[in-house]
């Protein structure tokens, strides 16, 4: 379902509330809410907000970690078992 199917006026979220939760709480799409035409917020169940805010948290451990590699900061995969074994025999 696009964004457009799931936008609605704020009036019309509010007067049917229970009926856009509930339908969340199923898997539906999030719901765009329109104020004037304009889109303002979005409403969308807890497992899709968490989701969304881990992306960018990702997207930035991805980046500071090819940034290390680019500097050499980071150690080859090989020895890795013989690097790891001597720091527990200590």
């Amino acid at each position: 379902m696009s964004l457009e199917t799931r936008s609605m006026p704020i009036s019309s979220i509010k007067a049917h509330s229970a009926e856009a939760t509930g339908e969340l709480a199923d898997g539906a799409p999030p719901v765009v809410f329109t104020q004037n035409e304009e889109t303002n917020p979005v409403l969308q169940d807890m497992p899709n907000h968490a989701e969304a805010l881990e992306l960018p948290a990702l997207q930035q451990l991805l980046t500071m970690a090819r940034g290390d590699i680019t500097v050499g900061h980071g150690q080859p995969l090989e020895g890795l078992k013989e690097r790891i074994r001597g720091r527990a025999a200590r």
